[in-house]
């Protein structure tokens, strides 16, 4: 069976970031709706490759709920190695609630 993808995006990215509080609590919303789409799939992982202000990856950590969310493999992006690197784990193993 194929790997469903879920993917959050923005209509029109600009290079500042986040302008308006307002933007923070819209990621906040849509991460929290996405979150319980991968959950209700029954992902046993989930794969995070984010190219976002720190104050949306803040926000997209605050969103996590370790006792029910499955672990997330975290990608960092490096452009002189060609391309996405897994950087670290989230929730491993889904028991201890912790960061790998």
């Amino acid at each position: 069976s194929e790997t469903p993808v879920f993917e959050l995006n923005v209509d029109a990215p600009v290079l500042d970031g986040v302008r308006f509080p307002g933007e923070v609590d819209e990621f906040a919303s849509a991460t929290r709706d996405v979150m319980e789409r991968i959950h209700q799939s029954g992902a046993q992982s989930i794969h995070v490759f984010a190219a976002v202000p720190v104050a949306l990856a803040v926000e997209f950590g605050r969103s996590l709920l370790p006792k029910l969310h499955a672990p997330l493999i975290v990608y960092d992006y490096h452009s002189t190695s060609g391309g996405w690197r897994r950087a670290f784990e989230i929730n491993e193993a889904h028991q201890n609630g912790g960061v790998s």
